[in-house]
């Protein structure tokens, strides 16, 4: 694991407090979370369904018949987002956010599955409503070929990790890519890697990956 270099992001501070995007970027750079059902918790890795940007992620049964459902992310802390949930059971087999979640954080073992809308969230001191954070994500068409366009020059993708988020990993794989960066799949877990600046459009996005190869 390398040093931070200097490019890596200074810790996030909003004098006038966070914007709905601000939040949404922030919930995007996370993967993991810690689930609280009612009084059980549970350690949780998601992905973001990219039709609907509701939460997917697989988890012990006996969470399913609590009353509230609330997500620390990525961990309990005093700075952690806080996300109210309302959790809708799913079929493994037949839902492509599953097929995702397996190429980001591989097989489960628990073995209850389920697409979790946010209704709300807390992060920050500010309460956001949860239509702000469910949001799909716009380069999900486009996304196969982003993700191939990442993984053409694995050194220059293990360089932007380093560069953006001060790790190396030494077999990165690019396995998401959304308007505000890419998810790339090291041993340890996920690693984030953002963007300059959010990306809504395949083209911006390509010229985005590209600057982070340093092909541009």
């Amino acid at each position: 694991m390398a040093n931070p270099s200097p490019d890596v992001p200074e810790p996030e501070v909003f004098p006038d407090g966070p914007s709905p995007d601000e939040a949404l970027r922030h919930l995007r750079q996370a993967r993991v979370g810690t689930l609280f059902a009612d009084e059980a918790i549970f350690a949780v890795a998601f992905v973001a369904d990219g039709a609907t940007g509701r939460l997917v992620f697989p988890v012990a049964p006996q969470a399913l018949d609590a009353s509230q459902h609330v997500l620390h992310v990525p961990e309990e802390s005093d700075d952690s987002m806080q996300l109210l949930l309302t959790v809708h059971p799913i079929d493994r087999e037949s839902h492509e956010a599953c097929d995702r979640h397996l190429a980001y954080h591989g097989s489960p073992r628990a073995s209850a599955w389920v697409a979790a809308s946010i209704d709300s969230a807390k992060w920050a001191g500010l309460v956001f409503d949860g239509l702000a954070l469910n949001i799909p994500n716009a380069l999900r068409e486009a996304e196969p070929k982003l993700v191939k366009r990442a993984n053409a020059d694995r050194d220059a993708l293990r360089g932007a990790c380093a560069r953006r988020a001060g790790v190396e990993p030494a077999e990165p794989l690019c396995v998401g890519v959304d308007p505000d960066g890419l998810d790339v799949r090291a041993r340890f877990g996920i690693v984030r890697v953002a963007f300059d600046e959010p990306t809504e459009t395949r083209e911006a996005a390509e010229a985005a990956i590209d600057r982070l190869l340093g092909k541009i």
